[in-house]
C-alpha cells in the first residue's frame, strides 16, 4: 500500500510540474476572478489547522505535502463515492490545497465520474485552459484567478484514481 501510495504521489507531483512548466496559465488570462466554492469541503484558504480539526475530526493520516508542510487525509464520500479528502499545508501552515481522491473502479466508472464533475466545472467556470488527454491519464486544469481547479485521471496496471483539487491562489502562482 505505501508503494502504491508513493506512486501516485510521485505521479501526481509529476503532472503539477509539467502543468507549471508548460506555462498554460497563461492561456486563462481573460478568466475574471469568481467565487470558488469546492463542493467537498467548506474550508477556505484563511482557515487553519484548528478549523480542519473542527470539521474533520482529530482522527486523520498525516504526511509530507508537496509544499513543504503536512498533508492530512480523511475518508471523505463525494457523488456517492468513498475516496479520501487530503488538505495540503505549506511551511508556514498555510492551506495551499484541497483535493478529493477517488481510487478503484474501472475505467469506465471512472470515466463516468470525470464526465458528472466535468460537466459541472464547465457549467461554473467555462471550457478548461488545459486539456490533457494520453492513454494512461487525461485531465483538465481552469486557471481561475482565485485559484486554479485541476481535475485528472490516472490509470495503471496497479491502480486507478481520480483527483479533484483546488489550489489555492498563492499555490497556484
Amino acid at each position: 500500500m505505501r508503494h502504491t501510495r508513493l506512486s501516485f504521489f510521485t505521479i501526481l507531483i509529476l503532472i503539477l510540474s509539467i502543468l507549471n512548466f508548460t506555462g498554460c496559465g497563461n492561456q486563462a488570462a481573460d478568466k475574471t476572478s469568481q467565487d470558488i466554492v469546492c463542493p467537498f469541503t467548506s474550508l477556505s484558504w484563511d482557515n487553519t489547522y484548528d478549523d480542519m480539526v473542527d470539521l474533520e475530526g482529530s482522527d486523520y493520516k498525516s504526511y509530507d505535502s508537496v509544499y513543504n508542510g503536512t498533508t492530512y487525509s480523511y475518508p471523505k464520500e463525494y457523488l456517492g463515492m468513498e475516496g479520501i479528502i487530503k488538505y495540503m499545508y505549506n511551511e508556514d501552515e498555510a492551506l495551499m490545497c484541497t483535493a478529493w481522491v477517488y481510487s478503484g473502479g474501472t475505467n469506465e466508472n471512472l470515466d463516468d465520474l470525470y464526465a458528472t464533475i466535468h460537466t459541472d466545472l464547465t457549467a461554473s467556470y467555462g471550457k478548461s485552459g488545459y486539456d490533457a488527454k494520453n492513454s494512461t491519464n487525461y485531465g483538465d486544469v481552469w486557471y481561475l484567478e482565485d485559484g486554479h481547479i485541476i481535475l485528472s485521471v490516472m490509470t495503471t496496471a496497479q491502480q486507478n484514481v481520480l483527483q479533484y483539487s483546488y489550489l489555492s491562489p498563492e499555490s497556484s502562482e
